[in-house]
């Protein structure tokens, strides 16, 4: 930081230091939603690894949620916070055949 702060003596680096944290940290959950609904939409089975309980929300809120429905096991572990959930497509699934079986593994 020292280095940067000093080439970058016009406080350049605390702008780009910003927006690196904006899109690594603060909307990463957002921009995650949104490289999943532009990249991955098409596809009929998503498998999600080491996701926050809070991004089941966020994901059933998001342009990906209207296509997929949000699987996720009814023991959702906030404490670690590292769960698994599966995203699988509305159109080609019946969500009423969707069973979780977490406890049994």
């Amino acid at each position: 930081i020292h280095v940067l702060n000093t080439v970058s003596d016009n406080g350049a680096w605390e702008a780009v230091r910003h927006e690196i944290s904006d899109a690594m940290i603060r909307n990463k959950g957002q921009r995650i939603c949104d490289i999943l609904a532009e990249s991955y939409a098409k596809f009929d089975v998503i498998f999600l690894q080491e996701c926050a309980s809070t991004f089941v929300l966020k994901l059933e809120s998001s342009k990906i949620g209207d296509t997929h429905d949000v699987l996720f096991p009814a023991q959702i572990d906030r404490w670690r916070d590292q769960n698994s959930i599966i995203l699988v497509r509305r159109d080609f699934f019946a969500p009423e055949t969707f069973q979780d079986e977490t406890v049994r593994v």
